[in-house]
């Protein structure tokens, strides 16, 4: 869904159930399936949509605690915006840094013959994720 979100996904209406609940723990890992950013405006539009997403998971329980991950593959401009978002509302941040592009943390040795799937996260770098993620959530 990510994937259509510059022709108008709207991130928040997905998430409205799971907002509702008033989770706890919230981790916010997002943007590996959004296209590569054509204009400003659409850098712009997925900061946003990061910051008001986050917002509302807040606003729907303010002691829930809130992690912002970075993408797994390195994107500057992902990066930034999720870390900004953050930022803004003085909640973690986990940076896996450009740890997604060593072959390690991918699923190459896993058996996938597809080379766009193996170069999802594997054993190592779902590991490495988790571990990064709740060292922000309880640090």
């Amino acid at each position: 869904m990510e994937k259509e979100f510059l022709s108008g996904y709207d991130i928040i209406d997905l998430q409205m159930q799971d907002i509702a609940w008033k989770p706890h723990y919230v981790v916010i890992a997002a943007g590996e399936n959004v296209a590569a950013f054509k204009h400003r405006r659409e850098e712009e539009a997925w900061g946003k949509a990061l910051y008001d997403l986050g917002k509302a998971y807040k606003h729907a329980n303010p002691t829930a605690r809130i992690v912002y991950r970075s993408v797994f593959w390195n994107n500057d401009i992902k990066h930034r915006l999720a870390k900004e978002a953050a930022a803004k509302l003085g909640v973690a941040f986990a940076d896996l840094g450009s740890r997604g592009d060593e072959s390690a943390m991918q699923a190459h040795n896993s058996g996938f013959k597809h080379e766009g799937v193996a170069m999802h996260p594997g054993d190592l770098g779902m590991a490495m994720q988790a571990e990064l993620v709740l060292n922000a959530m309880f640090d």
